[in-house]
Order: C-alpha cells, then structure tokens, then sequence
C-alpha cells in the first residue's frame, strides 16, 4: 500500500487561548480534510476533543500533546514528573503576547 505524501496542516497555536476560535479552527480543518485517507490528529487541550471527533468521525492518537507525540509517552511522562516545563519555539515566539492576553483574561 502506497502512503503518498504527507502534507501537514497545523494550527496557529494561539489558539489554545480562544476556545471558541478553537473550536472553529478544529471543525473547519476536521471536514475540509474529511476526505482523505489518513488524517493524524493530536492534542488534547480542548474540553469537547471527543465530542470534536465524535461529529467528525475521527479518532484522536493516544497522545496528550505534540510533544508526547514526538517524545514518545514515557519519556514525555518521565520529564513532567521531574518537573520538565516544555516551551516551543511557536510559543517562545508569542511569548508576550501570551502572557499580554493572559493577564488581560485575569
């Protein structure tokens, strides 16, 4: 069975911040891609994940997160329990403006 090629479609992490454009952005991806044979989905920081697969009909990987992904769980497991914080560099690049619109939600 031939693959083809992978071609990633990633959200703006800034998202994780708006739930509600999250949700858009989730739902809108999930049935503009609902026709392809394989579709990798991860992540599990919205609250209705299962309800978002559930309508799309997809199943979501075991993972928590992007990273856990690339890790792989136990690692990913070991180094939160150290006390490992995990900072991307999508995120290195928002930082302020996380930390802006944070406290402006406080």
């Amino acid at each position: 069975m031939e693959c083809g090629q992978v071609a990633p479609f990633f959200l703006n992490s800034i998202l994780h911040l708006n739930l509600k454009k999250l949700t858009n952005q989730l739902t809108g991806a999930l049935s503009k891609y609902h026709n392809r044979p394989y579709v990798v989905f991860y992540d599990r920081y919205h609250p209705l994940m299962e309800r978002i697969h559930n309508n799309a009909g997809t199943v979501p990987t075991p993972d928590q997160s992007c990273i856990d992904t690339l890790l792989g769980h136990d690692r990913f497991s070991a180094k939160l329990a150290s006390g490992a914080f995990y900072l991307l560099e999508d995120w290195a690049r928002r930082g302020e403006y996380i930390t802006l619109k944070k406290q402006k939600m406080s």
